[in-house]
């Protein structure tokens, strides 16, 4: 498989490849024109116009430079998303930015996807002159914290049972990453 990441700030068509198999992945910014494959791929527990309309909201928010969100697709089909939140609301935390939404499709898991939508979102952040990343993920997620351990995050906080789904409760968990050292 290649995996295309579709330099993010200058949009050329300057690309990093990586091969893992024999199928092409590229990882670049949303548009709307990927509603129907969004809500078909990642977010089928949500009405086609509710994915619209948050896509819409976040596109103004890239337009503001407040957030961007990166898709991999495959075949012309988004199969993984990422969102980066800047915050740039106030001066203290121009530095950092927020990673939220890592979501692959269930066929697409353990190929490498992920990975490359985080480096996507860490290479993209870091030409925005972050320096620090941080991301909250739920501490029985496995798969995601061995992830993002292994690409250098590490845990900055934990909230003994701050998530409560279903009635089950859950650790909420800090993560960050110094971007100062990624070249």
């Amino acid at each position: 498989m290649l995996i295309y990441l579709v330099h993010a700030l200058d949009c050329t068509l300057s690309m990093e490849v990586l091969i893992i198999e024999r199928k092409n992945i590229v990882i670049r910014k949303a548009s709307l024109y990927d509603v129907t494959s969004l809500h078909k791929n990642l977010f089928q527990n949500r009405t086609s116009s509710k994915v619209r309309d948050f896509l819409i909201k976040d596109l103004e928010m890239v337009d503001k430079g407040d957030m961007i969100r990166l898709v991999a697709e495959m075949n012309g089909e988004v199969i993984g998303n990422i969102q980066i939140y800047f915050k740039f609301d106030h001066p203290l935390f121009h530095h950092t930015a927020e990673m939220h939404t890592v979501r692959v499709n269930e066929s697409y898991r353990q190929i490498g996807v992920a990975t490359k939508l985080i480096e996507g979102a860490l290479l993209f952040s870091k030409q925005k002159s972050i320096e620090i990343m941080t991301v909250w993920v739920d501490g029985n997620n496995i798969p995601a914290n061995s992830l993002y351990h292994k690409m250098g995050f590490t845990e900055y906080g934990r909230l003994t049972n701050g998530i409560k789904r279903n009635g089950q409760y859950a650790d909420y968990v800090l993560l960050k990453k110094d971007l100062n050292h990624i070249p």
